[in-house]
C-alpha cells in the first residue's frame, strides 16, 4: 500500500496526537512540604523540628551527631538476621526512646516541652 498526497501527514498527525495528549492526562499531586501542619500521617522532618524548636547552631550539630549514631544502631538492628520480628520491633522502639532521651539532653526546658508536644502529635498520627 502506498501512501501519497495528504493521507500521510494526516496519518502521522493522528498517531502523534495520542502520544502528545497522553502525558497531559497524568494527574500530578504536589508534595506537601510542611509535615507539621499538613494533617497527614508523615512524621515531622529534621528541618521542621529545627525550625519548631528554634535550635542553636551548637544544638543542631549535636542533633546531627545523635541522628548519625541512631542511624548506625538502626542499621545494625535491621541487618541482624537472628532477631525475630518481635525482638526487632522491641529494639527499634527502645532505640526511638533512646534517641528522644539524647535529644532532650541538649534542649532547654522550653524546647523540651515543645519536643514532647511534637512527639505526642507524631505518635497520635502514627497510631
Amino acid at each position: 500500500m502506498k501512501f501519497t498526497g495528504m493521507k500521510t501527514p494526516w496519518l502521522i498527525l493522528v498517531l502523534l496526537s495520542g502520544s502528545i495528549v497522553s502525558p497531559a492526562q497524568i494527574e500530578r499531586i504536589p508534595k506537601k512540604t510542611d509535615s507539621l501542619n499538613a494533617g497527614n500521617n508523615s512524621r515531622p522532618n529534621k528541618k521542621d523540628i529545627i525550625k519548631e524548636l528554634d535550635l542553636s547552631t551548637g544544638q543542631q550539630a549535636k542533633l546531627e551527631e545523635i541522628r548519625q549514631t541512631i542511624r548506625m544502631k538502626r542499621k545494625t538492628i535491621d541487618n541482624n538476621d537472628q532477631l525475630t520480628d518481635e525482638e526487632r520491633t522491641k529494639q527499634l522502639r527502645e532505640l526511638q526512646r533512646e534517641q528522644a532521651r539524647y535529644i532532650e539532653d541538649i534542649l532547654t526546658d522550653e524546647q523540651k516541652e515543645k519536643f514532647k508536644s511534637l512527639r505526642k502529635k507524631a505518635i497520635q498520627q502514627n497510631s
